[in-house]
């Protein structure tokens, strides 16, 4: 529970492993005379890793997030976001396990929403993030060494 001006009640429920199942937000604010539905979500797993996150607020399910493809460090290869709506692809060095890249799209696009590459230093700190979707679009990071 959260208090700050006012309570904010979360509820968990937890399935048979003892991984989170469900987990019901506090009520938004409505509109006088009407009454808010708390969202809910449920957690769907495959070998104790998570794979999926649904929108069980209303009768009928709603696909949020879903797992496609990991790899040997679990991290996220293949994603998609909503019912295959956006498909998100990550890269990484193969040694280290350090983000590479990510790429997102929809419609059958891999790159029409986001086409990120990222650079690391040797101590393992981000170095660079580029866009590649807007040319010329650079970050550099400069880290102190003491």
């Amino acid at each position: 529970m959260i208090t700050t001006d006012q309570a904010y009640q979360y509820d968990y429920t937890y399935n048979s492993i003892g991984a989170i199942d469900t987990i019901t937000y506090p009520t938004s604010p409505a509109p006088t005379g009407t009454t808010a539905t708390r969202y809910k979500i449920q957690y769907g797993y495959s070998y104790s890793f998570p794979i999926q996150i649904s929108d069980i607020t209303q009768p009928t399910k709603a696909t949020l997030w879903t797992l496609q493809s990991a790899n040997d460090y679990s991290s996220p290869v293949a994603e998609t976001l909503g019912a295959s709506v956006v498909s998100m692809q990550s890269g990484y060095k193969a040694w280290t396990d350090e983000l590479a890249s990510i790429q997102s799209g929809v419609a059958g696009s891999t790159t029409n929403r986001q086409n990120l590459a990222y650079a690391w230093d040797l101590d393992g700190n981000l170095h660079e993030r580029q866009d590649l979707r807007q040319k010329f679009l650079s970050e550099l990071r400069q880290h102190l060494r003491s």
